[in-house]
């Protein structure tokens, strides 16, 4: 079997769009696309919850925002 090389999921590694439009219908096929591959409900609301704990977590890991200066 020949396989295909990896398609980058984030195209130029960037998720930044041209305008405010366009993130948003990102932002609305990536919501589409996960009810499309998890059909339970209930599995899908316990991820939620659990990245919730993980994120309201102290010791959890922040993202940075790109280009702000470190204090």
């Amino acid at each position: 079997m020949t396989r295909l090389p990896p398609a980058p999921l984030v195209p130029n590694n960037t998720l930044i769009t041209a305008t405010p439009e366009e993130g948003r219908a990102f932002i609305t096929l990536a919501r589409h696309s996960i009810h499309a591959m998890q059909k339970e409900l209930e599995v899908l609301k316990s991820g939620r919850a659990q990245i919730r704990a993980r994120w309201s977590s102290p010791r959890s890991p922040r993202p940075t925002t790109i280009g702000a200066e470190q204090a």
